[in-house]
Protein backbone atom coordinates (compact mmCIF):
# COMPACT_ATOMS: atom_id res chain seq x y z
CA UNK A 1 0.00 0.00 0.00
CA UNK A 2 2.87 2.42 0.80
CA UNK A 3 4.37 1.83 -2.62
CA UNK A 4 1.04 2.64 -4.26
CA UNK A 5 0.71 5.89 -2.28
CA UNK A 6 4.24 6.89 -3.30
CA UNK A 7 3.44 6.15 -6.97
CA UNK A 8 0.23 8.15 -6.84
CA UNK A 9 1.97 11.07 -5.05
CA UNK A 10 4.41 11.22 -7.94
CA UNK A 11 1.56 11.33 -10.42
CA UNK A 12 2.08 7.79 -11.66
CA UNK A 13 -1.37 6.29 -11.98
CA UNK A 14 -0.39 3.44 -14.27
CA UNK A 15 -1.34 -0.07 -13.20
CA UNK A 16 0.28 -3.29 -14.39
CA UNK A 17 -2.21 -6.02 -15.14
CA UNK A 18 -1.06 -9.57 -14.44
CA UNK A 19 -0.60 -11.84 -17.44
CA UNK A 20 -2.45 -14.96 -16.28
CA UNK A 21 -1.35 -18.46 -17.23
CA UNK A 22 -3.49 -21.54 -16.53
CA UNK A 23 -1.36 -24.71 -16.91
CA UNK A 24 -4.54 -26.85 -16.82
CA UNK A 25 -7.92 -25.77 -18.20
CA UNK A 26 -9.76 -29.14 -18.09
CA UNK A 27 -10.00 -31.36 -15.02
CA UNK A 28 -11.28 -34.95 -14.94
CA UNK A 29 -12.14 -36.64 -11.65
CA UNK A 30 -12.90 -40.33 -11.16
CA UNK A 31 -14.71 -40.88 -7.87
CA UNK A 32 -15.81 -44.07 -6.14
CA UNK A 33 -19.44 -44.48 -5.18
CA UNK A 34 -20.23 -42.51 -2.02
CA UNK A 35 -16.71 -41.06 -1.85
CA UNK A 36 -15.20 -37.59 -2.15
CA UNK A 37 -12.36 -36.38 -4.32
CA UNK A 38 -9.86 -33.62 -3.61
CA UNK A 39 -8.19 -31.65 -6.36
CA UNK A 40 -6.60 -28.33 -7.25
CA UNK A 41 -5.48 -26.13 -10.12
CA UNK A 42 -2.92 -23.33 -10.39
CA UNK A 43 -2.88 -19.71 -11.59
CA UNK A 44 0.39 -18.03 -12.53
CA UNK A 45 1.41 -14.50 -13.45
CA UNK A 46 4.06 -14.26 -16.15
CA UNK A 47 4.91 -10.77 -14.93
CA UNK A 48 5.76 -9.52 -11.48
CA UNK A 49 3.05 -8.91 -8.94
CA UNK A 50 0.37 -10.87 -7.13
CA UNK A 51 -2.87 -12.21 -8.54
CA UNK A 52 -5.94 -11.22 -6.53
CA UNK A 53 -9.47 -12.35 -7.07
CA UNK A 54 -12.35 -14.74 -6.40
CA UNK A 55 -13.28 -18.19 -7.71
CA UNK A 56 -16.78 -19.68 -8.12
CA UNK A 57 -18.04 -23.14 -9.07
CA UNK A 58 -21.10 -24.09 -11.13
CA UNK A 59 -21.74 -27.19 -8.95
CA UNK A 60 -23.04 -27.24 -5.40
CA UNK A 61 -21.01 -30.43 -4.90
CA UNK A 62 -17.76 -28.48 -5.20
CA UNK A 63 -16.48 -27.11 -1.89
CA UNK A 64 -13.67 -24.56 -2.28
CA UNK A 65 -11.05 -24.37 0.45
CA UNK A 66 -10.90 -20.60 -0.01
CA UNK A 67 -13.01 -18.53 -2.35
CA UNK A 68 -10.76 -15.47 -2.29
CA UNK A 69 -7.09 -15.64 -3.15
CA UNK A 70 -3.91 -13.55 -3.49
CA UNK A 71 -0.39 -14.52 -4.47
CA UNK A 72 1.80 -15.66 -7.33
CA UNK A 73 1.46 -18.48 -8.11
CA UNK A 74 -1.91 -19.37 -6.57
CA UNK A 75 -3.12 -22.92 -5.94
CA UNK A 76 -6.89 -23.24 -5.64
CA UNK A 77 -7.94 -26.39 -3.75
CA UNK A 78 -11.39 -27.96 -3.76
CA UNK A 79 -13.33 -31.09 -2.78
CA UNK A 80 -16.00 -32.81 -4.87
CA UNK A 81 -18.68 -34.57 -2.78
CA UNK A 82 -19.91 -37.72 -4.56
CA UNK A 83 -22.29 -38.93 -1.84
CA UNK A 84 -25.68 -40.09 -3.07
CA UNK A 85 -24.57 -40.52 -6.70
CA UNK A 86 -24.87 -43.88 -8.45
CA UNK A 87 -22.08 -45.43 -10.56
CA UNK A 88 -22.17 -44.14 -14.13
CA UNK A 89 -23.19 -40.62 -13.12
CA UNK A 90 -21.27 -37.93 -15.03
CA UNK A 91 -21.32 -34.23 -14.13
CA UNK A 92 -19.73 -31.51 -16.22
CA UNK A 93 -19.21 -28.03 -14.86
CA UNK A 94 -16.74 -25.19 -14.56
CA UNK A 95 -14.81 -22.93 -12.22
CA UNK A 96 -15.07 -19.22 -12.94
CA UNK A 97 -12.11 -17.09 -11.87
CA UNK A 98 -12.46 -13.31 -11.59
CA UNK A 99 -9.19 -11.55 -10.80
CA UNK A 100 -7.13 -8.45 -11.47
CA UNK A 101 -5.84 -10.13 -14.63
CA UNK A 102 -9.27 -10.79 -16.15
CA UNK A 103 -11.92 -13.51 -16.11
CA UNK A 104 -11.11 -17.15 -16.82
CA UNK A 105 -12.76 -20.58 -16.78
CA UNK A 106 -11.55 -24.06 -15.86
CA UNK A 107 -13.82 -26.92 -16.94
CA UNK A 108 -14.26 -30.14 -14.96
CA UNK A 109 -15.83 -33.55 -15.46
CA UNK A 110 -16.72 -35.80 -12.50
CA UNK A 111 -17.34 -39.52 -13.15
CA UNK A 112 -18.77 -41.83 -10.48
CA UNK A 113 -17.32 -45.37 -10.58
CA UNK A 114 -18.42 -48.66 -9.07
CA UNK A 115 -16.81 -49.63 -5.75
CA UNK A 116 -13.51 -51.38 -6.28
CA UNK A 117 -10.72 -53.15 -4.42
CA UNK A 118 -7.07 -52.51 -5.28
CA UNK A 119 -4.99 -55.67 -5.83
CA UNK A 120 -1.63 -56.60 -7.28
CA UNK A 121 -3.41 -57.25 -10.59
CA UNK A 122 -5.19 -53.89 -10.66
CA UNK A 123 -8.69 -52.82 -9.64
CA UNK A 124 -11.31 -55.48 -8.98
CA UNK A 125 -14.79 -54.07 -9.59
CA UNK A 126 -16.81 -57.07 -10.74
CA UNK A 127 -16.82 -60.83 -11.10
CA UNK A 128 -14.85 -60.74 -14.36
CA UNK A 129 -12.06 -58.81 -12.63
CA UNK A 130 -12.16 -61.27 -9.72
CA UNK A 131 -11.83 -64.23 -12.09
CA UNK A 132 -8.77 -62.62 -13.68
CA UNK A 133 -7.23 -62.11 -10.22
CA UNK A 134 -7.95 -65.74 -9.26
CA UNK A 135 -6.24 -66.99 -12.44
CA UNK A 136 -3.13 -64.85 -11.81
CA UNK A 137 -2.90 -64.96 -8.01
CA UNK A 138 -5.16 -67.51 -6.37
CA UNK A 139 -3.92 -66.80 -2.82
CA UNK A 140 -4.64 -63.05 -3.05
CA UNK A 141 -8.04 -63.76 -4.63
CA UNK A 142 -8.87 -66.07 -1.72
CA UNK A 143 -7.96 -63.35 0.81
CA UNK A 144 -10.34 -60.98 -0.97
CA UNK A 145 -13.03 -63.69 -1.11
CA UNK A 146 -12.82 -64.08 2.68
CA UNK A 147 -13.00 -60.35 3.43
CA UNK A 148 -16.05 -58.11 3.66
CA UNK A 149 -14.61 -56.07 0.78
CA UNK A 150 -15.86 -58.81 -1.54
CA UNK A 151 -19.37 -57.39 -1.12
CA UNK A 152 -18.16 -54.29 -3.02
CA UNK A 153 -17.11 -56.55 -5.89
CA UNK A 154 -20.51 -58.25 -6.21
CA UNK A 155 -22.66 -55.24 -5.25
CA UNK A 156 -23.99 -54.73 -8.79
CA UNK A 157 -23.94 -58.37 -9.90
CA UNK A 158 -27.02 -60.56 -10.38
CA UNK A 159 -29.06 -61.36 -7.23
CA UNK A 160 -28.28 -65.10 -7.60
CA UNK A 161 -24.54 -64.38 -7.27
CA UNK A 162 -25.02 -62.38 -4.08
CA UNK A 163 -27.36 -65.05 -2.68
CA UNK A 164 -24.84 -67.81 -3.39
CA UNK A 165 -22.04 -65.87 -1.69
CA UNK A 166 -24.22 -65.17 1.36
CA UNK A 167 -24.96 -68.88 1.71
CA UNK A 168 -21.31 -69.88 1.27
CA UNK A 169 -20.20 -67.44 4.01
CA UNK A 170 -22.44 -69.31 6.46
CA UNK A 171 -20.55 -72.60 6.20
CA UNK A 172 -17.08 -72.09 4.72
CA UNK A 173 -14.71 -69.56 3.23
CA UNK A 174 -11.88 -71.94 2.38
CA UNK A 175 -10.19 -72.44 -0.99
CA UNK A 176 -12.65 -75.20 -1.92
CA UNK A 177 -15.57 -72.86 -1.17
CA UNK A 178 -14.16 -70.24 -3.53
CA UNK A 179 -13.62 -72.89 -6.20
CA UNK A 180 -17.25 -74.02 -5.91
CA UNK A 181 -18.44 -70.39 -5.97
CA UNK A 182 -16.63 -69.71 -9.26
CA UNK A 183 -17.96 -72.94 -10.76
CA UNK A 184 -21.47 -72.15 -9.48
CA UNK A 185 -21.57 -68.74 -11.18
CA UNK A 186 -20.19 -70.25 -14.41
CA UNK A 187 -16.84 -68.44 -14.35
CA UNK A 188 -14.82 -71.65 -14.69
CA UNK A 189 -15.07 -75.37 -15.34
CA UNK A 190 -15.15 -78.01 -12.65
CA UNK A 191 -11.68 -79.53 -12.17
CA UNK A 192 -10.89 -83.17 -12.81
CA UNK A 193 -7.65 -85.15 -13.05
CA UNK A 194 -6.63 -87.68 -15.65
CA UNK A 195 -3.82 -90.23 -15.33
CA UNK A 196 -1.91 -91.54 -18.31
CA UNK A 197 -1.10 -95.07 -17.05
CA UNK A 198 -2.77 -96.67 -14.08
CA UNK A 199 -0.58 -99.79 -13.91
CA UNK A 200 3.15 -100.42 -13.48
CA UNK A 201 5.07 -103.71 -13.70
CA UNK A 202 8.44 -104.20 -12.00
CA UNK A 203 10.58 -107.28 -12.85
CA UNK A 204 13.50 -108.78 -10.91
CA UNK A 205 13.94 -105.81 -8.59
CA UNK A 206 17.30 -105.87 -6.75
CA UNK A 207 17.50 -102.27 -5.55
CA UNK A 208 15.32 -99.25 -4.79
CA UNK A 209 13.36 -98.06 -7.80
CA UNK A 210 12.16 -94.54 -8.60
CA UNK A 211 8.93 -94.16 -10.56
CA UNK A 212 7.00 -91.11 -11.83
CA UNK A 213 3.26 -91.04 -12.34
CA UNK A 214 1.89 -88.23 -14.52
CA UNK A 215 -1.43 -86.51 -13.88
CA UNK A 216 -3.11 -83.82 -15.95
CA UNK A 217 -5.48 -81.19 -14.58
CA UNK A 218 -8.03 -79.93 -17.10
CA UNK A 219 -8.14 -76.27 -15.99
CA UNK A 220 -6.93 -73.71 -13.44
CA UNK A 221 -8.25 -73.57 -9.91
CA UNK A 222 -8.07 -75.27 -6.51
CA UNK A 223 -8.46 -79.02 -5.94
CA UNK A 224 -7.54 -80.92 -2.77
CA UNK A 225 -5.85 -84.23 -3.66
CA UNK A 226 -4.73 -87.04 -1.39
CA UNK A 227 -2.45 -89.92 -2.36
CA UNK A 228 -2.40 -93.28 -0.65
CA UNK A 229 -0.31 -96.18 -1.88
CA UNK A 230 -1.12 -99.81 -1.09
CA UNK A 231 1.29 -102.63 -1.91
CA UNK A 232 4.24 -104.65 -0.61
CA UNK A 233 6.63 -101.70 -0.43
CA UNK A 234 7.20 -98.60 1.65
CA UNK A 235 6.55 -95.09 0.24
CA UNK A 236 9.06 -92.64 1.73
CA UNK A 237 8.07 -89.41 0.01
CA UNK A 238 5.64 -87.87 -2.45
CA UNK A 239 5.60 -84.45 -4.07
CA UNK A 240 3.26 -82.77 -6.47
CA UNK A 241 4.70 -80.40 -9.04
CA UNK A 242 3.09 -78.32 -11.76
CA UNK A 243 4.29 -77.38 -15.20
CA UNK A 244 3.09 -74.90 -17.80
CA UNK A 245 1.14 -77.72 -19.47
CA UNK A 246 -0.58 -78.64 -16.18
CA UNK A 247 1.29 -81.91 -16.01
CA UNK A 248 1.55 -83.04 -12.41
CA UNK A 249 4.24 -85.50 -11.36
CA UNK A 250 3.86 -87.73 -8.35
CA UNK A 251 7.33 -88.98 -7.38
CA UNK A 252 7.37 -92.22 -5.39
CA UNK A 253 10.57 -93.66 -3.92
CA UNK A 254 10.38 -97.41 -3.26
CA UNK A 255 12.95 -98.21 -0.59
CA UNK A 256 12.17 -101.75 0.40
CA UNK A 257 11.06 -104.75 -1.66
CA UNK A 258 10.42 -107.97 0.24
CA UNK A 259 10.54 -110.25 -2.78
CA UNK A 260 12.78 -110.10 -5.84
CA UNK A 261 10.42 -111.81 -8.20
CA UNK A 262 8.15 -110.16 -10.78
CA UNK A 263 5.54 -108.05 -9.01
CA UNK A 264 2.66 -106.04 -10.41
CA UNK A 265 1.82 -102.98 -8.35
CA UNK A 266 -1.39 -101.10 -9.02
CA UNK A 267 -1.89 -97.60 -7.57
CA UNK A 268 -5.60 -97.88 -6.97
CA UNK A 269 -6.33 -95.07 -4.52
CA UNK A 270 -4.94 -91.53 -4.62
CA UNK A 271 -5.29 -89.32 -1.59
CA UNK A 272 -2.22 -86.70 -0.94
CA UNK A 273 -3.54 -83.32 0.23
CA UNK A 274 -2.01 -80.49 -1.78
CA UNK A 275 -2.86 -77.06 -3.03
CA UNK A 276 -2.88 -76.46 -6.77
CA UNK A 277 -3.41 -72.78 -7.44
CA UNK A 278 -3.39 -72.86 -11.21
Amino acid sequence: MKNKIKKFSKGDFRTVHPEIVLPVTNLEMTIGEGESCQGSFILKNRKEGDIRGLVYSSSFRIHLEEQGFEGNPVELRFTYDGSGLAPGHVEQGKFTIVCNGGEFEVNFTAIIEKPSVETSCGRVQNIRDFKRLAMENFIEAHRLFRSRDFYDVIKYEEPRIKALYDNIRKWSLGEQAMEEFLVGIKQKECIFLTMGRNQRTFRNLKEATREIIHFTKNTWGFMPVKVHVSGDFRLEGTTLQRTILWEICLISVISFIRKRLMREIIMDRLFLKVRMNR
